[in-house]
């Protein structure tokens, strides 16, 4: 399904445009992007056997391509509060709210046995993102910041700072080099590097000085 074609089935199912949209396996509808088809893997859709026809069980196939582009439905959760929030449960509860019709149980009640379900998970996110930071960096030093002269981490000017999927890294008489999700998280949560302006693009420099977490928030979208 094309995004022209999910915009029509969103606007049948709600025409208003006001109700929010569920996804089953849980989690929030965040933000959209449009990606090359081939990144992080091959991507699903149905296509119609009978172009006349309508979307229904008998009439649709699933195709498995990396051609083209495909846009990515990124999506908020539990776990990103958790992961992304490294683990530190003030932070977390702040960002936790419930609006519920059909308990008996107060809100905070229910929030308060919430988080006491959480708390494990929370602990084990903090230890596991430290180690993974300090991990990440010492593999991005290594590989790629070893001497400023032989490689080079850009990014698109059009491409906001703390987005994923649009870093390579350029060398003088080499193919460039897409850099994949953990190198990008790294560059970006650490607080080690920074982006600065040259030409058309970014580029992604080595100072602790200067670096800070340009993670993109849900206010920046």
């Amino acid at each position: 399904m094309t995004t022209k074609e999910l915009i029509e089935e969103l606007q049948k199912a709600d025409p208003s445009g006001n109700a929010h949209v569920r996804l089953p396996d849980g989690g929030a509808v965040w933000y959209a992007s449009l990606i090359p088809g081939y990144w992080d893997g091959s991507y699903q859709y149905l296509e119609k056997i009978d172009p006349n026809g309508n979307y229904n069980y008998s009439n649709v196939k699933l195709i498995t391509s990396t051609k083209g582009d495909k846009v990515d439905i990124h999506t908020f959760d539990l776990d990103n509060l958790i992961w992304d929030l490294n683990g530190d449960m003030e932070e977390i509860k702040k960002r936790i709210e419930f609006k519920l019709t059909y308990l008996n149980e107060t809100n905070e009640e229910r929030k308060e046995k919430f988080l006491k379900s959480i708390e494990e998970e929370a602990k084990y996110a903090k230890k596991r993102d430290d180690s993974f930071l300090k991990e990440w960096y010492s593999e991005m030093i290594d590989q790629y910041f070893f001497d400023e002269y032989t490689w080079e981490i850009r990014q698109p000017l059009n491409e906001p700072i703390g987005r994923y999927h649009c870093m390579k890294a350029y060398k003088e008489g080499a193919t460039p080099e897409p850099l994949n999700q953990g190198q990008c998280d790294i560059l970006i949560r650490s607080g080690k590097f920074y982006p600065e302006k040259k030409e058309n693009y970014y580029v992604w420099k080595h100072n602790p000085e200067k670096g800070k977490d340009w993670s993109i928030k849900k206010e920046d979208n």
